[in-house]
């Protein structure tokens, strides 16, 4: 009974002795922060590029109409003329668009609110064409008229709403751009050079609305997807409307 005791007591020790030497830090884990979360914050100026898709609507065929009237009217023996034919080409279509874009946000806890410009080109042109039939062979004549809409920018207000990295947004104001005009006659065969040609520009005032969503790679790099629609009022028989899917990348400061 004895022996029994004393190895009892001896285990006893033993196992106290390994209970000092534990090293307690183990059993709780090691000591280590996870690294902070990049807090982003949208105040600031940025400054970026963009690229996309746009299709619209750009016709008249009004202005070549005209032309064939005067003509007929102010040519011997070319009065009474009448259409053989009216072809609109790209009056509604799509290619692709690019530029450029800046602003400044504020941002007040999650909401942020900011001034934004941009600048789009595109290659956005319709073409009428229309043939006078009725005449003598002299006098027989081809019309078109051709409008350009390539360049156009807008400034806008933004609001939208910060979700960690992400921002969406609407974004709606003013658009201007550059419309050309131009109108031909030509005699057979068509096409040859013509022999009459009147050629003008205009700036005109639209509205830009829209909506997006912009996501911060680093606190100083942003991607974006971004839908615009533009919308001229009608100008010279003409109205213009454009609708852009595009994708961007800015750099804030």
């Amino acid at each position: 009974m004895r022996k029994i005791l004393v190895s009892l007591l001896a285990l006893s020790a033993v196992g106290t002795a390994q209970s000092a030497d534990l090293d307690y830090d183990y059993l709780r884990g090691a000591d280590f922060d996870p690294p902070p979360v990049a807090v982003i914050d949208w105040s600031g100026f940025y400054i970026g590029g963009h690229g996309g898709w746009t299709s619209g609507s750009l016709t008249k065929r009004a202005d070549a109409q005209a032309a064939l009237l005067n003509y007929a009217n102010s040519t011997p023996s070319a009065a009474g003329y009448s259409l053989y034919n009216s072809t609109i080409f790209a009056s509604r279509g799509s290619n692709d668009s690019f530029g450029a874009y800046a602003g400044f946000n504020a941002q007040f806890d999650d909401v942020v609110l900011g001034l934004e410009a941009d600048y789009t080109h595109n290659s956005r042109k319709s073409l009428w064409i229309g043939t006078a039939t009725n005449l003598p062979p002299q006098y027989a004549v081809t019309a078109t008229n051709r409008t350009s809409f390539e360049n156009y920018g807008t400034i806008r207000a933004r609001a939208g709403y910060a979700i960690g990295s992400f921002l969406p947004y609407v974004t709606g104001g003013l658009a201007i751009g550059e419309a050309n005009f131009s109108q031909n006659l030509y005699r057979p065969p068509y096409p040859a050079a013509p022999f009459a040609q009147v050629t003008t520009s205009k700036m005109v005032v639209g509205v830009a609305a829209g909506a997006g969503i912009d996501y911060a790679i680093t606190p100083n790099v942003m991607l974006r997807a971004e839908y615009q629609y533009l919308n001229f009022p009608e100008f010279n028989g003409r109205q213009v409307q454009l609708n852009t899917f595009r994708g961007g990348a800015a750099v804030k400061f």
